[in-house]
């Protein structure tokens, strides 16, 4: 399967991946290495201390990772993550849903988020943060199903502080399912294929409200992407993944989220923000946990993906462009 373990045998088989074996501390100690070693290879940390799970990071903070676990030369990424936005239009590959997935090897009797390896980043961030979760929801009116990814705050055993930007396909969803005092329903996606997170971090320009954006994961991965059917909600999940919170962000409740050490190099502050309840969660039998530590990783997991659009959009008036490239300075943000 073309999943979250086929990748990290990709990465160790090129030579990319360095396993921690001594005992670690989620609490700063485990960011605190990610920041040392950032830019170089990606890491598994097989010993986290008070947990039974190990995770992994780093994945994206070196061109030369991705490369490894796409078959590509590194130069070529940008263009096939441009070449799979650009299949939304031309070829979209719809996913399938299948009944015996991995992610269901393993079912907790109830949500209990405290054996869940989650990382405190920042020294002032208000808690434990995912930073890279899928989340896939259905529009409430239309069904059609959209990807994303947003910082995810634990909270309490079943209960995560969720941020969700002005103009976000998600938000628009949640809030038209507010308006009629409804919760919207969610599936949290963790230790999944890179290829679904292209698809989550596709720009709304490129996938409109009522587009589903897992094609792309389907023509990166050269086959439909895998769901499988919700247990307590009325939203698939992704079939391969490590870990599946299914949930539902509550209708007018807010707590307080936050700070958190933000890619920018800033703490994003500390307000009353959305709140997400899990239902359900589930494993897949030893699972793996992955984070996405703030720095690098974030600029390079946006920044491939826009350097080749912007080649395309800018050769069209000016002649003779070579190359176009993201800084780490800016990348998305410029």
């Amino acid at each position: 399967m073309k999943d979250m373990r086929y990748c990290l045998d990709k990465l160790e088989a090129a030579g990319r991946l360095s396993r921690v074996l001594t005992p670690v501390d989620a609490v700063h100690e485990l960011s605190g290495l990610s920041a040392k070693l950032e830019g170089g290879k990606a890491l598994l940390f097989e010993k986290v201390k008070g947990y039974d799970y190990p995770l992994t990071t780093g994945w994206w903070w070196s061109r030369e990772n991705v490369a490894a676990i796409f078959d590509r030369p590194a130069a070529d990424i940008p263009w096939l993550f441009a070449d799979a936005v650009d299949s939304l239009r031309s070829a979209p590959v719809a996913r399938v849903v299948v009944e015996d997935a991995p992610c269901r090897e393993v079912c907790f009797p109830e949500p209990d988020l405290g054996r869940i390896p989650v990382p405190t980043h920042a020294l002032l961030d208000g808690g434990p943060y995912f930073s890279n979760c899928v989340i896939i929801a259905k529009d409430p009116d239309t069904s059609v199903r959209n990807t994303s990814v947003h910082r995810l705050m634990v909270t309490g055993r079943d209960r995560l502080g969720l941020l969700m930007d002005a103009g976000r396909h998600l938000r628009d969803y949640y809030e038209r399912a507010e308006a009629r005092g409804e919760p919207l329903e969610i599936s949290i996606n963790n230790g999944v294929h890179p290829a679904y997170f292209v698809a989550a971090t596709t720009p709304s320009s490129a996938a409109p409200i009522d587009v589903d954006e897992l094609a792309v994961a389907s023509y990166l991965l050269g086959e439909p992407a895998r769901l499988c059917p919700g247990i307590t909600v009325g939203v698939e999940s992704v079939a391969d993944a490590e870990l599946v919170m299914e949930a539902e962000i509550l209708p007018h409740v807010r707590e307080p989220e936050g700070p958190f050490g933000e890619v920018s190099g800033y703490y994003a502050t500390r307000a009353d923000r959305w709140v997400v309840r899990i239902k359900h969660m589930s494993t897949r039998r030893e699972p793996i946990i992955s984070t996405l530590h703030p720095g690098k990783e974030v600029w390079n997991g946006q920044g491939l993906g826009i350097e080749a659009n912007l080649f395309r959009t800018i050769s069209r008036q000016v002649k003779g462009l070579k190359d176009v490239y993201m800084t780490h300075g800016g990348s998305h943000y410029h």
